[in-house]
């Protein structure tokens, strides 16, 4: 009897075990929150190339690279740099009726005092503005069950 990895092995090619391993790694390496905003497309030449969905975290994402390399390459991904680019995703029907909502002062104040924490300038002020974009889609009485 074949165990089910031998029978997967010869039935998925080569590329898609690899895009499969490198998109497991990028979800690990940047979390669950970005790895919803951005798909891995390929690793060429030692660039790993990976869309963003929302134009507005193209530029956010740039200040995080450095980090984001850095457990890549702990995980084994042998890439030398990012190119981040804004490729639009047609969103499926339940996010799309996800209301907007204002953010609280409870809310400001909590993503200021999680923010303030950050010694870098940019990415105290990136994650500042994750932060802010979070909550205009959940509240901090929000109990996620992801």
């Amino acid at each position: 009897m074949k165990r089910l990895s031998e029978i997967l092995n010869s039935a998925v090619s080569t590329e898609m075990r690899q895009y499969a391993r490198i998109a497991r790694c990028w979800e690990l390496a940047c979390g669950e929150v970005i790895n919803r905003m951005t798909t891995v497309q390929r690793l060429k030449a030692g660039v790993l190339e990976v869309a963003v969905h929302d134009s507005n975290w193209v530029s956010e994402l740039n200040f995080l690279k450095g980090e984001f390399l850095m457990r890549l390459n702990e995980m084994g991904i042998k890439a030398d740099s990012l190119k981040f680019y804004y490729k639009m995703r047609h969103a499926p029907e339940a996010y799309k009726t996800i209301p907007k909502k204002d953010m609280t002062a409870r809310e400001k104040q909590y993503a200021d005092s999680l923010a303030d924490r950050i010694e870098k300038p940019e990415l105290r002020e990136a994650f500042r503005r994750a932060m802010y974009s979070y909550f205009t889609v959940y509240s901090l009485d929000d109990q996620h069950k992801d």
